[in-house]
């Protein structure tokens, strides 16, 4: 992606042993001046609201709640189809999914979203409708308010 569109970063923000074996990686891959690596931050909804792609990579997920946080932000969504992601993400309807294994996948994703504008900003709006209609708190407690309720019912 990088080699299209120069002025792309990646942003990672957090903390653990991981930093250091990304970091020179970075500078392995000669990609280091597009990387920006910022310590775990306790607030973490400001630097959701600075980026345009998020991305979740995962090979094993229950329910990310990360990624749920994100589309509330309105960032556009980009993740793999493991786990409770796929419950989150619409493909092509509120941002891309693709198989967890294909780094080709991954990349054509992020090469779409990057390079238009009009699509990135859909997904955008899109997620952050679809975390407020459809996984707001107050949803959640009626649910709960449900499930209890049959329960008590019995």
């Amino acid at each position: 992606v990088l080699q299209v569109h120069k002025g792309a970063r990646l942003l990672l923000v957090g903390s653990g042993t991981e930093v250091p074996r990304l970091q020179s990686l970075a500078r392995e891959l000669g990609v280091e001046h597009a990387c920006v690596f910022v310590p775990g931050q306790a607030d973490v909804v400001d630097w959701l609201r600075t980026i345009d792609v998020y991305i979740n990579s995962s090979r094993s997920e229950s329910f990310p709640n990360a990624l749920l946080e994100a589309m509330a932000c309105g960032c556009c969504v980009i993740g793999s189809k493991v786990g409770g992601i796929p419950e989150l993400i619409n493909h092509g309807t509120n941002g891309l999914t693709f198989n967890r294994d294909s780094q080709a996948a991954l990349t054509n994703a992020l090469e779409q979203v990057v390079a238009d504008t009009a699509l990135r900003n859909l997904f955008r709006e899109r997620a952050a409708l679809t975390a407020k209609e459809h996984f707001s708190m107050k949803q959640n407690l009626e649910r709960m308010d449900a499930v209890y309720s049959k329960l008590l019912a019995r």
